[in-house]
């Protein structure tokens, strides 16, 4: 879980990304709001082929 000020950093740079317009953090919220931070150990997929590229 992160700290208050690195909560109020992260949710600021979410929100420049993800909303068009200033967004403004209400503080009074923010004591209710939790943050965690993921680490990302290790990160598996599948690849799709098209028809063409099968042999």
């Amino acid at each position: 879980m992160l700290s208050d000020d690195e909560k109020c950093d992260v949710l600021c740079i979410l929100m420049k990304r993800c909303h068009q317009e200033d967004f403004s953090l209400n503080k009074a919220v923010m004591t209710n709001t939790k943050v965690f931070k993921l680490v990302v150990e290790k990160v598996t997929g599948k690849r799709r082929m098209k028809r063409n590229d099968r042999s």
